[in-house]
């Protein structure tokens, strides 16, 4: 049974229903079974003038039930905890076969040109300095745009980007940006010079081992590898 009426919530006499009786009408139509209406108190003058005894009391409705207050909490209702991990914790670290296919996609034009080098110094001999000279002043732009300036900014290599994985701060779940990444390159090669390597190698090894998979330089600037 339902009513078009702009009435607004509260206890009426539903049509069709048994005289005497009201019904619960939420706003938009009527809930629940008719109810007897409630007999009216005689007036009184005062509960202390001769003959005024107080009315009986009667609980008042306050309306219908919500539905569902205090049941069951619904299908697949987390409930909130502050130990929850959230942001880049939350996150899936990347697995640390997609980082090394990664790795290989980036490398590949590094390797095409050292392998055209290769072969001009066997073609060549002597004449393959400026050959090498070239091939690394090509070489810099592209390393500087795909290793630290795409992935700093968008938090992917072109590798990286096809394995679907990122690059994010473990602080605020962005990018890194550009100084970071290359303030990461820099700090590890710096330290794995004064180490003879021992750092570098390290810092290759780390995710073999670590929780996050994450390398020393990202622990070091507190990054983090995920599936993107």
């Amino acid at each position: 049974m339902s009513n078009t009426g702009a009435m607004p919530p509260g206890w009426y006499y539903a049509a069709g229903d048994p005289p005497g009786t009201q019904r619960y009408w939420d706003g938009a139509q009527w809930v629940g079974e008719p109810q007897p209406v409630a007999p009216a108190q005689p007036a009184s003058s005062g509960y202390g003038a001769p003959g005024g005894a107080p009315p009986p009391y009667v609980a008042p409705s306050y309306g219908a039930p919500q539905p569902g207050f205090g049941g069951p909490a619904p299908a697949g209702y987390i409930p909130f905890s502050a130990a929850s991990p959230y942001g880049v914790a939350a996150m899936e670290p990347a697995p640390i076969g997609n980082r090394i296919v990664a790795y290989i996609i980036d490398a590949l034009p590094i390797l095409v040109v050292l392998l055209l080098i290769v072969l001009s110094a066997i073609a060549f001999g002597d004449a393959v300095g400026p050959i090498a000279i070239i091939g690394g002043l090509a070489l810099l732009p592209y390393m500087v745009w795909n290793y630290w300036w795409r992935r700093g900014r968008t938090g992917q290599s072109i590798g990286d980007a096809q394995q679907g994985i990122k690059t994010l701060k473990n602080e605020t779940g962005e990018p890194v940006g550009f100084w970071l990444l290359f303030g990461r390159w820099f700090l590890i090669g710096l330290i794995s010079n004064f180490t003879c390597g021992i750092v570098g190698l390290l810092d290759i090894l780390w995710p073999l081992w670590d929780d996050r998979n994450q390398r020393l330089g990202d622990k070091m600037l507190s990054m983090t590898v995920v599936v993107a």
